[in-house]
């Protein structure tokens, strides 16, 4: 049924995963190590960390929730049966690696849909490895029959080094988001990309004195092995629909590789790529969150009075904010897995309590002033942001900064005749509740604060 309401589309280019990872190269992979570790960056392991991000700036700026974006997370196998060779115009030996090599890490299938109509999908990109470093790929060099050409100093005194030795070779992970795969209705394009990690001979394989000679090895002048498949054109919607029914699918790419270099020198691979992209069922936690707690205002100036003697005399004044929330969030979990899906306030308060034991020189009340009143309340359907670690997640609740308006009137006329007028406010119990980390488990309840001016507790309960 249609009716008169139309939701109006916000632009959302396609490539703008894209700058977000184009700012994480830029900017935040320059400070990083050179092998960095997912912690080091991210405090989850939830592949779809990055599209969440997304999904958040548009909470934050658009106030509403990108339904039209998806999220999917993957688990990739990329198998290597490849044979690599090195062949030499002069009259020396050649170099070959025969090698099956391994590569498993998290990925994520990004869904755009069309933000009028949510049955249609646009584009859907698979990106990996995610979240963070390529460091984070689980490598297996499985078996390798190596002949390379070694030679001392200066390249003289040549012998062919031979060796089925796994520890002999060394792996690099690839430095950026190496497994890729995009598919557009509107261009009826699809393409993508992936490569293997680097091998390399490690340093103590070989003499100090001696290298290999350009070709491959990787010791000082030789090249690594590493495989770059680009430009393909075998994944569309219709596989990845399969893979999320079937749970996985596989597919094989054939390489044969082959270049003249210079010095009529020949460069060679042959063999295949099989993979392997797994869909695991996502079974949903539904989590109710409650907190109670106060915080007491006792920062703002005391009133201050000259009694019949001729002393100043002080009254102090503070507020006592009494809060209340309640939320609700769901967890996804595929195996060990869980990524946080959405959040939302389903109840909130914060009724301000005067303080003041001067009532008998004193006549104080909270007032509006200037029609400002308590919002509290507004917090009511905001989205609640999480970000799960293990079997724990870390809820950020809206910032929100409720105040009280105080105004004291003298009521003895030996009394300066001047009002008291004063702000309250309560500005750290939202920053706290949303600093501590829930361990997922049903009835689990945890109280905090500081000093005498601060206190909350917060409980989970499991209601799916």
């Amino acid at each position: 049924m249609k009716t008169g309401h139309h939701r109006k589309k916000i632009p959302f280019p396609l490539p703008m995963l894209f700058t977000f990872f184009l700012f994480l190269a830029l900017i935040i992979v320059p400070m990083l190590t050179p092998r960095c570790q997912p912690q080091e960056i991210y405090t989850t392991t939830d592949p779809c960390y990055p599209v969440n991000q997304v999904k958040k700036y548009w909470r934050e700026h658009y106030n509403r929730e990108a339904d039209f974006l998806q999220c999917v997370p993957l688990q990739v196998i990329v198998e290597w049966d490849i044979e690599e060779n090195y062949t030499r115009h002069v009259r020396a030996a050649d170099d070959r690696v025969k090698l099956l090599l391994r590569d498993e890490f998290t990925a994520y299938l990004e869904l755009n849909y069309d933000q009028e109509n949510l049955k249609r999908l646009e584009a859907f990109n698979i990106v990996g490895p995610s979240p963070c470093c390529p460091s984070s790929v689980d490598y297996d060099l499985l078996q390798i029959d190596a002949s390379l050409v070694a030679c001392y100093g200066g390249g003289e005194n040549c012998r062919q080094f031979n060796t089925s030795d796994t520890q002999m070779f060394q792996i690099i992970p690839q430095t950026d988001n190496f497994f890729s795969f995009t598919w557009r209705e509107d261009a009826g394009s699809r393409s993508g990309d992936f490569g293997s990690s680097r091998i390399e001979l490690h340093p103590c394989a070989l003499p100090a004195s001696m290298s290999t000679r350009r070709g491959i090895g990787g010791i000082q002048h030789g090249s690594p092995f590493e495989v770059h498949v680009a430009d393909l054109d075998s994944i569309g919607w219709d596989e990845i629909q399969t893979g999320i029914e079937e749970g996985e699918f596989h597919w094989e790419f054939p390489i044969d590789i082959k270049e003249r270099l210079p010095a009529n020198h020949i460069y060679s691979q042959q063999g295949k790529a099989k993979v392997t992209i797994g869909f695991v069922k996502e079974e949903e936690e539904v989590w109710k969150i409650m907190v109670e707690g106060w915080e007491k205002d006792t920062t703002k100036p005391p009133i201050s009075y000259t009694d019949p003697l001729g002393a100043l005399q002080s009254l102090p004044v503070a507020i006592d904010f009494q809060w209340q929330l309640q939320g609700e969030f769901t967890i996804g979990k595929r195996k060990k897995t869980r990524r946080y899906k959405e959040g939302h306030i389903i109840l909130a308060s914060a009724i301000p309590r005067l303080i003041f034991e001067g009532q008998d020189l004193y006549r104080c009340e909270q007032v509006d002033y200037q029609n400002r009143t308590d919002t509290t309340v507004l917090l009511e359907g905001a989205f609640i942001d999480g970000t799960p670690t293990g079997n724990s997640v870390r809820l950020t609740w809206r910032p929100h900064v409720p105040t009280s308006y105080v105004l004291c009137t003298p009521s003895l006329p030996f009394i300066d005749q001047t009002p008291y007028r004063q702000q309250f406010d309560s500005k750290e119990f939202i920053r706290r509740i949303s600093q501590e980390i829930l361990p997922l488990q049903d009835g689990y309840t945890v109280s905090g604060g500081s000093g005498d001016w601060l206190r909350y507790t917060i409980k989970l309960v499991q209601k799916k």
